[in-house]
């Protein structure tokens, strides 16, 4: 078999498509790609929210298929897509490993739909839906705080800090760093709590004999003091 033949063979393999069957599996990237768009707004928890971010892994996923039906479609287009595409360079800085998951979904999502692995695409689709969506109510069921303390040396105590916030918060409490600078103290506690942020600890915090500034610094960047 020669060169000829084998090229002569893969053309007869080829599923040639039409406008109609484009459109439908554009259509259904489209949905798909819907579905992971609302179900990263329902499970992040961080405090900057993108949008944009958000928006790009639909379009994501519909270029992923829209590149798998042209590779289909001809040899030589698949051959300068593979040299085209070896020599991108995606320079883009991803600070949330969680974020990249999501991209690596939409791509392999709109790749299955190229395919015509419509069944891959979709049940794959709803199962990581359904883990993720899992994650959100039993992984992230703690939300994580920095308590900052800050007051006097001789009267701010951290110990007592400590008790206050496990015996009456039921929050649980570690100190994780003091630093004194002349007759100032600051004090970073690590909490853990179950519900969402009780303000009342604040001012409980404040009627302490020595305390003079109260910030909660969530692990996700929100400040409330």
């Amino acid at each position: 078999m020669n060169r000829m033949d084998i090229l002569e063979w893969y053309y007869s393999q080829l599923s040639h498509f039409n406008a109609i069957t484009i459109l439908i599996m554009l259509g259904i990237s489209l949905v798909l790609s819907v579905v992971i768009f609302f179900v990263y707004r329902f499970t992040y928890s961080g405090a900057n929210y993108n949008s944009k971010f958000n928006f790009s892994n639909m379009i994501i996923m519909l270029v992923a298929t829209t590149v798998m039906i042209m590779i289909s479609t001809n040899i030589a287009v698949a051959l300068g897509m593979v040299g085209a595409l070896s020599i991108i360079r995606f320079r883009t800085a991803i600070k949330d490993p969680r974020d990249g998951s999501f991209i690596f979904w939409s791509l392999i999502a709109g790749l299955c739909v190229g395919i015509q692995a419509f069944e891959l695409a979709i049940i794959s689709t709803f199962v990581i839906s359904a883990v993720m969506l899992a994650s959100k109510f039993f992984i992230e069921s703690d939300n994580r705080y920095f308590l900052i303390i800050r007051g006097t040396t001789s009267e701010i105590h951290a110990e007592k800090i400590k008790t206050l916030l496990e015996r009456r918060y039921s929050y649980q409490a570690k100190i994780k760093t003091v630093t004194t600078s002349g007759d100032l103290q600051e004090i970073i506690f690590e909490t853990r709590i179950k519900k969402e942020l009780n303000l009342d600890v604040v001012n409980s915090l404040l009627k302490l004999d020595g305390i003079q500034d109260v910030n909660w610094v969530s692990t996700t960047g929100e400040t409330v003091s």
